[in-house]
């Protein structure tokens, strides 16, 4: 049986490498305990955000709404456009056009994960989302990061 109490980061690193287990066992039991779910379930779900979070990214680097107080829309796309003129590098530029795309589209009142909140939604993914197409990356690795990042969340949250 897997230990998944915690209270700090380093509590979470220090149980996964005493029960030799990645850190996103440590937050995966935890969930399946907390929310008395299976294995399946807790992985079907964070697989479901993701793939929110992904529609979230294709419609933001695309997005020409406006937000309804006009503050916000298309910057996204805008600077997706620019990843290829190397100001910063293409992965750092789309990176921070996907993270600029799903906070337009929750503007616009689309469909977010909130990641941790829905104020900084698109921080997360974003960066997920650029190391899968750099990394070629399976959506299943990514399922395991949204994890370990969960962990950290827990974390903050209780602190």
């Amino acid at each position: 049986m897997i230990q998944v109490n915690f209270n700090t980061v380093a509590e979470l690193v220090a149980l996964a490498e005493a029960q030799h287990v990645p850190v996103h066992e440590i937050v995966l039991a935890r969930e399946m305990h907390d929310r008395e779910r299976s294995r399946g379930e807790v992985l079907q779900e964070m697989l479901k955000n993701w793939q929110v979070m992904q529609e979230s990214i294709v419609r933001g680097i695309q997005n020409t709404e406006r937000s309804l107080s006009g503050m916000t829309g298309g910057d996204a796309r805008r600077l997706y456009a620019h990843r290829e003129q190397g100001y910063m590098g293409s992965a750092a530029i789309a990176a921070a056009a996907y993270a600029v795309g799903i906070s337009e589209v929750n503007a616009v009142m689309g469909r977010i994960v909130a990641c941790p909140t829905a104020g900084s939604c698109g921080i997360v993914p974003a960066a997920l989302y650029a190391a899968k197409k750099q990394r070629r990356l399976a959506d299943g690795d990514i399922v395991l990061a949204l994890l370990t990042a969960a962990g950290i969340g827990m974390v903050v949250d209780q602190n």
